[in-house]
């Protein structure tokens, strides 16, 4: 199942990524001049997972469900708070790298987030550099490199390369602040909810939208830009309803993304949802020549490649990463079933050594053994005198004594209050008094007792 979830929100990311930044161009390529309209609509477009919220499958309780400390209102609040507002921040510098640079160039920019994650991933989550995650690392370094270096004939705007180094600046750094949001939101995850269902998956990226969405309001008002966006919408070249088309489906596309990226988190790690991102970046240039007949250069040709080798690079890092941790559960397993066996094979031969008996049988608890020894003492009596046709089949018991629940165990214990709930319990037991030995000696001479049970402690 967990397979079937990860592809799942792969597509989520993969899809979802793709159509948000390819209409986050076309927004501004007809006339869409708002940054922060086009900042809000990467997250204001939450409340359409609200329903799914409350239809999701309820969580079923666990041993750790049920002793969870659940984190404070406080702790919830400052974690979405900050989280938000750090989205919020995110989305803005996103907004203003798609302004000023080319879908393609700032697609394969951003795939340089995979070295932020690395980097987050190490200092807070703990994640291991290995020569795989190396090597994927210093590619797509190069891969955005290569663009940050390349500055002729890439602004789309037509303004100075003040322009492109803005929004070169806003891309990297938005790339930074995500893939730093991405480790704190596996760190809240696996240190503060310690919950790793859908519903708080959910539940992260609805509270977190919330607060985005309510800084990038103010962002708004406080600018003044929300005064030119009726006229901004009278001017879109395609007209008012594909600029509204354009901005809903953008908020759309943006929240399949969210909800494939926090699901993949919650599955793998932030460095694998980030790498599942960064996979569908290379693809975006490809789609921005068809769609915006975005020059492919040898340069960006040549980033595009890096970047893909970047990936699979990782990718296998993960299958290897995938593949040792299967086999060490499996050997773990192995040699936890084997263990207790191995300790009870040494522990019989210690009591055959030191007894009279040549086998011996181990139980779960007391009123297990004490049933079997019932079993025991009364088969023994068949197969050692098959002939006889009165067999002792009598057992004795001593007061004060408390052997066990079971029906047999109960039958053998002498407080009245054990025992008068099940009867009639098993007959043929005789209680004596706990240290009478001349009572239990004289009752066993008369040759009708098949087994004595004794509390000794």
């Amino acid at each position: 199942m967990q397979w079937l979830r990860m592809t799942i929100f792969t597509l989520f990311v993969l899809s979802g990524q793709s159509a948000a930044i390819l209409l986050g161009r076309f927004y501004y390529d007809k006339g869409g001049k708002s940054k922060w309209t086009a900042t809000l609509v990467q997250i204001a477009g939450f409340p359409i997972i609200i329903p799914y919220y409350y239809i999701s499958p309820p969580e079923k309780p666990t041993t750790n469900s049920i002793h969870r400390n659940e984190p404070s209102t406080l702790i919830l609040a400052l974690i979405y708070v900050s989280l938000g507002v750090l989205q919020a921040a995110n989305s803005m510098m996103y907004s203003v790298g798609l302004l000023h640079l080319l879908v393609s160039t700032f697609a394969l920019i951003c795939a340089s987030q995979l070295t932020f994650n690395a980097l987050f991933s190490f200092l807070i989550n703990s994640q291991k550099f290995t020569p795989f995650i190396i090597n994927s690392l210093v590619l797509l370094t190069i891969s955005s490199a290569l663009l940050v270096f390349q500055t002729n004939s890439m602004n789309p705007t037509g303004n100075s390369n003040v322009s492109y180094e803005i929004g070169l600046f806003c891309t990297v750094g938005a790339s930074a602040g995500f893939r730093l949001m991405l480790s704190l939101t596996e760190l809240s995850f696996h240190k503060i909810l310690r919950r790793e269902i859908f519903t708080v998956i959910l539940e992260m990226i609805i509270y977190q939208s919330l607060v985005a969405t309510c800084a990038t309001l103010v962002g708004l008002f406080a600018s003044g830009e929300w005064k030119g966006l009726k006229r901004e919408m009278d001017e879109f070249e395609l007209g008012k309803f594909i600029y509204v088309s354009t901005l809903i489906w953008t908020a759309i596309a943006w929240q399949i993304f969210n909800i494939g990226a926090v699901g993949l988190i919650n599955e793998v790690s932030s460095l694998f949802s980030n790498v599942i991102s960064v996979l569908g970046l290379p693809v975006i240039p490809v789609l921005a020549v068809v769609f915006f007949h975005d020059k492919m250069d040898g340069v960006k040709a040549i980033s595009m490649v890096l970047a893909i080798w970047g990936f699979i690079s990782y990718f296998y890092e993960h299958y290897l990463d995938d593949s040792e941790a299967k086999a060490e559960k499996r050997d773990v397993k192995e040699e936890t079933s084997m263990r207790p066996l191995l300790k009870e094979v040494e522990l019989a031969k210690c009591l055959v050594a030191c007894s009279f008996a040549n086998r011996v049988f181990f139980s779960n608890s007391g009123t297990e053994a004490n049933k079997a020894a019932i079993k025991f003492a009364r088969k023994f009596q068949r197969f050692s005198l098959p002939d006889e046709k009165r067999l002792a089949t009598q057992f004795i018991s001593f007061t004060n004594s408390f052997h066990g629940r079971t029906m047999g165990a109960v039958a053998l214990t002498s407080k009245e209050h054990y025992r008068s709930p099940f009867k009639p319990v098993m007959p043929g037991v005789t209680f004596l008094e706990y240290g009478n030995i001349q009572a239990a000696t004289e009752l066993i001479q008369c040759g009708n007792t098949t087994a004595v049970f004794v509390e000794p402690i």
